[in-house]
């Protein structure tokens, strides 16, 4: 009987949990999970970031290459027109028309990486890549120079932050062109046409300064490549005269305190992504030295105008189109006025960004 009654005592003590005890467990838990979801959710977006700053590193590394065996030259469209080193004879045309420039041949290199790099050469469109004679493909797609000296097939993942879900999202199906903007304002009169919304899912994240590309300041009175006042995403059309490219790393003055390529918006130092002119960006930045680095904005030397080189620094106005590829103002919804920055570094290749006061090299252009 003894024996009996311990039995049943033993099983009674494990009788289940109550009530009260499984919600204080489940509330325990509830707890860590709130207390945990910020760490992680921190430590995946520094991972994004480390991933972000390898994949400009990694274009830097092949930016040196390239230029050992360039002779020094900075990555960038190099074809001179009058010559005819595409397969594609409709673009070889292109190349010899009597009024043919460096942005002509510029505009054609693009469209033959693409063509090879893609295997969509032939057909019709929207398979077919159609030439693109609408823009500078510099400021998008210098990285195509890269990847293609790199052997690799596109879209390429370095091309694309992490943090840049709608780039990511367009590159993983190029055909497919419906969530691709198509937008029509004083800003991007240009969105709607196949030619341009093609290029969406190879563009990239990371944008080149234009001095990497065109002459530091205007030539006389042949305008370089400049800011459009009133139109962030807008550049003046540089003179015929002019060439585009051929610039050589020799020419920078300040490898460590000037940008090369950027994040053309801050995704990683707020849950807001932020175009890279607000001062209290932090986009990160390849510099000449391949170093790079998430400066603040607001840190650097506010820069000026190529083709008035005297003059203070620029105001461009920060108004993307609703709907279009950038995230919208942080502050005025008709938009923010803010400085050219690193962008438009005063005197150019041979200026500072960081590190030191403006260096007026530019001033006699």
């Amino acid at each position: 009987m003894l024996a009996g009654f311990r039995r049943t005592n033993c099983v009674s003590s494990r009788a289940g949990y109550s009530i009260v005890e499984l919600m204080l467990a489940i509330g325990i838990i509830a707890i860590l999970i709130a207390l945990l979801l910020p760490a992680i959710s921190r430590a995946r977006g520094i991972a994004r970031d480390v991933v972000c700053k390898s994949n400009m590193r990694q274009l830097g590394i092949a930016g040196a290459s390239y230029a050992v065996e360039s002779g020094e030259l900075i990555p960038s469209f190099w074809w001179e027109p009058g010559s005819s080193p595409s397969q594609w004879a409709g673009l070889n045309s292109r190349m010899n028309h009597p009024a043919a420039d460096s942005l002509d041949a510029a505009q054609v290199q693009a469209t033959d990486i693409l063509r090879r790099r893609t295997g969509r050469g032939e057909g019709v469109p929207p398979f077919k890549i159609v030439h693109n004679r609408l823009r500078y493909p510099q400021r998008k797609f210098t990285h195509l120079v890269l990847l293609d000296y790199m052997d690799t097939p596109l879209p390429d993942p370095r091309a694309a932050c992490p943090e840049d879900r709608r780039l990511l999202e367009w590159a993983s199906d190029p055909l497919e062109l419906s969530n691709v903007p198509s937008v029509s304002d004083n800003d991007s009169t240009t969105e709607t046409r196949i030619e341009v919304r093609q290029r969406w899912a190879y563009s990239s994240t990371y944008q080149a300064a234009p001095a990497s590309w065109s002459p530091d300041t205007r030539q006389g009175n042949k305008l370089t490549v400049g800011p459009v006042e009133r139109f962030y995403n807008l550049f003046t059309r540089i003179d015929p005269a002019l060439r585009l490219g051929g610039r050589e790393y020799t020419e920078v003055n300040f490898p460590g305190s000037k940008v090369f390529f950027f994040e053309f918006h801050d995704r990683h130092s707020s849950a807001t992504p932020a175009f890279y002119a607000y001062p209290e960006a932090r986009s990160n930045q390849l510099f000449f030295d391949n170093s790079v680095r998430a400066e603040r904005t607001s840190a650097s030397n506010p820069g000026f105008d190529p083709n008035n080189p005297s003059s203070v620094a620029p105001a461009v106005v920060y108004d993307p189109a609703p709907g279009a590829a950038d995230p919208p103002p942080l502050h005025d919804p008709s938009g923010d006025t803010l400085k050219g920055q690193y962008r438009w570094t005063r005197g150019g290749l041979r200026g500072v960004d960081y590190g030191g006061a403006e260096v007026r090299t530019g001033d006699n252009g």
